[in-house]
């Protein structure tokens, strides 16, 4: 009880990240500190894909394509199903009363309310953004996509009308883009391409830096850290200190799993199982 959640790590990304380290513009990391891990609640499912909310709702994802939303308590509470429009994507839940949903396979993005209600949809083909494989659900309610054709991340309202846009990104990195995964957090864009890295931009669409974690499918923004788990490690680099550290893990969640923390709370899903535990 009361040890460390996080062990730092001497490993940091980039060369840049390096030479701040040497000379000295880090000067200290602040570590958290929680309790031991408690697990509060096992739920049996098939879900293969899952997402949470601030307020510590559960959405599991099945086979079949439906969303089983879930209360703080482990209660099902809602379900969304729509069999019409191909594989769900992406769950963003950073709203929990206005959830949006991401069906790539026909370009189209639903919004819920907060009992999993259809209350409107957008089809990105109507408005002739075609090749959409990556987009979030902004702060305003108006959502973020990146348009493969014009090498562009670009800012829409529902209407269809552009509200912002970056420049060329092939031109700004020197290659096409390939992204997997986008999110709105903080005052900031985080648009995920596995082989370059993770690209920020700011609330205008305008492009600040890259962060060179490769290989990534998945990942967090609280708190002004970016977590993610890749190779059986939970990781969180702080966007601040640019520190690296290690989360400790529950004991025996293996290398396949898919992790998220939200507030005191890490929950662990694996093949057949998605468990909640407390620190």
């Amino acid at each position: 009880m009361g040890k460390s959640l996080f062990v730092i790590s001497d490993s940091l990304f980039g060369a840049q990240y390096r030479a701040l380290m040497i000379f000295g513009l880090i000067i200290f990391a602040t570590v958290l500190h929680g309790q031991e891990y408690k697990l509060v609640q096992t739920i049996a499912t098939d879900a293969h894909y899952f997402s949470t909310d601030k307020l510590q709702n559960l959405y599991l994802v099945s086979p079949k394509n439906e969303v089983v939303k879930y209360d703080k308590t482990g209660r099902e509470i809602f379900r969304y199903n729509n069999n019409r429009l191909g594989d769900l994507m992406l769950i963003d839940a950073n709203n929990p009363f206005k959830i949006g949903l991401f069906y790539p396979e026909l370009g189209n993005f639903i919004f819920l309310d907060r009992t999993m209600t259809d209350v409107g949809s957008f089809r990105f083909y109507d408005y002739n953004f075609i090749q959409i494989d990556a987009v979030a659900l902004a702060a305003d309610n108006n959502i973020w996509l990146y348009d493969k054709l014009d090498f562009q991340l670009k800012k829409i309202n529902q209407a269809g009308k552009i509200v912002f846009e970056s420049g060329d990104l092939s031109l700004t990195i020197n290659r096409p883009l390939s992204p997997n995964f986008m999110v709105e957090r903080e005052q900031q864009i985080y648009l995920n391409d596995p082989t370059v890295g993770i690209l920020v931009f700011d609330v205008f669409g305008q492009f600040e830096k890259i962060l060179e974690f490769k290989g990534l499918t998945k990942f967090q923004i609280l708190d002004g850290k970016l977590l993610f788990f890749q190779n059986g490690k939970l990781q969180a680099f702080n966007l601040q200190s640019l520190l690296m550290q290690e989360v400790k893990l529950p004991e025996g969640v293996g290398e396949k799993a898919e992790v998220l923390v939200q507030k005191n709370r890490m929950y662990v899903l694996e093949i057949g199982a998605l468990q909640v535990f407390e620190f």
